[in-house]
């Protein structure tokens, strides 16, 4: 950062993952609001002090969660730093549309005909790969279940409109969008979850994104 060489938490093979060790996912965030003029609103700040996880600055991070009229929900986050840093924040909400069972009969719609090529790590590679075409080609809604047994892991880079990703259950009739401004998705089908319980037995599927810097792609 800025000619200087900082280490960052890390683990399995140098793989730095979720923030590091006590990552924002870890922390108690203070409530700050719970309503606003316009919506049924929720919001959220932190501290992350200087050098924590190896990160510089002392970062204020606020997120705030609307639930709008038009059956949204919008998620809306800001930062602010004292000094130069890195800062990569996202949603990593699971989803299953019918509440039980897998979402293999799920519909995937995903506004991206290229992932990024990743190593054994899941770390990119800094190749950006066609898919088009292949198992990962969602351009066209269709089941989750086309995917072989591994499942979804993958980092889409998107196309530039708003509409993201979507995901439809014709068991229950729902149907959820997504709207980003970000470049990327990452979609995330895992296969079981350790020492996680969820109602009814459900398997569910992660839809969230992460922001990928230009510089990146």
């Amino acid at each position: 950062m800025e000619g200087k060489k900082y280490n960052l938490d890390h683990e399995n093979g140098g793989v730095h993952l979720h923030g590091g060790r006590a990552g924002f996912d870890k922390k108690l965030w203070e409530v700050i609001s719970t309503k606003n003029s316009r919506n049924n609103s929720l919001k959220f700040s932190l501290l992350s002090e200087h050098m924590e996880g190896g990160y510089l600055g002392n970062v204020k991070i606020t997120v705030e969660y609307d639930l709008l009229e038009s059956n949204a929900l919008r998620i809306v986050y800001t930062a602010i730093t004292d000094q130069t840093t890195v800062l990569n924040l996202t949603n990593h909400a699971y989803y299953n549309l019918n509440g039980e069972g897998s979402v293999s009969e799920h519909y995937l719609q995903i506004n991206s005909n290229k992932i990024l090529e990743l190593d054994e790590r899941k770390v990119p590679t800094g190749k950006i790969l066609n898919c088009s075409q292949t198992y990962y080609d969602f351009v066209q809604k269709g089941k989750i279940k086309k995917i072989p047994s591994s499942g979804l892991d993958d980092v889409y880079v998107l196309n530039h409109k708003p509409f993201s990703a979507g995901l439809y259950s014709e068991k229950s009739g729902i149907c959820m969008k997504v709207f980003s401004k970000q470049p990327a998705v990452v979609i995330y089908t895992p296969l079981e979850f350790p020492n996680m319980e969820f109602k009814n037995d459900a398997t569910l599927t992660s839809l969230f994104f992460s922001i990928v810097q230009k510089d990146i792609l």
